[in-house]
C-alpha cells in the first residue's frame, strides 16, 4: 500500500519533491526484499535525470541495496560518493552500510587506497 502511494506521489511530484521521496521509496522497496527493483530504479533515474537526482541519502539506500545483492564493489562506489557529498561525515544509516561493506571478505585488499571510516 505504501509503495503504491509513493508511486503516485512520484508521478505527480516536482523534481525537488521527487528527490525527497526517492530515498523513502528505495527504503520501502528494500524492506519488501526488492533490492533488485531499487537498483533498476536507480539506473532508470540516472538515465532520465543524470546525477542531478542523486544525493547522499539516495546513494546510501542504493549502496545498501547493492550490499543486499552482494555487489560490494558497486556498494563501495556509492558509499564513496555519499561520503563525498556529505563532506566525509556519514549519517547513521551510511555508517551502517559502511559496516556492511567492510564485512566484504575482500574489502581490505580492494580498498587499501581508500580511507573509509564509520
Amino acid at each position: 500500500m505504501a509503495l503504491e502511494l509513493y508511486k503516485r506521489a512520484l508521478n505527480s511530484a516536482t523534481f525537488e519533491a521527487a528527490k525527497y521521496i526517492l530515498p523513502r521509496v528505495t527504503s520501502s522497496l528494500r524492506g519488501m526484499k526488492k533490492s533488485d527493483v531499487v537498483l533498476e530504479l536507480y539506473v532508470e533515474l540516472n538515465e532520465l535525470y543524470g546525477e542531478s537526482i542523486v544525493d547522499n541519502v539516495l546513494l546510501t539506500s542504493v549502496a545498501a541495496a547493492y550490499c543486499d545483492r552482494s555487489m560490494f564493489d558497486d556498494a563501495r562506489r556509492c558509499v564513496e560518493k555519499a561520503l563525498e557529498m556529505s563532506n566525509g561525515v556519514p549519517s547513521q544509516e551510511l555508517s551502517l552500510v559502511i559496516d556492511r561493506v567492510n564485512r566484504d571478505k575482500n574489502y581490505e585488499e580492494k580498498t587499501k587506497h581508500i580511507n573509509i571510516k564509520a
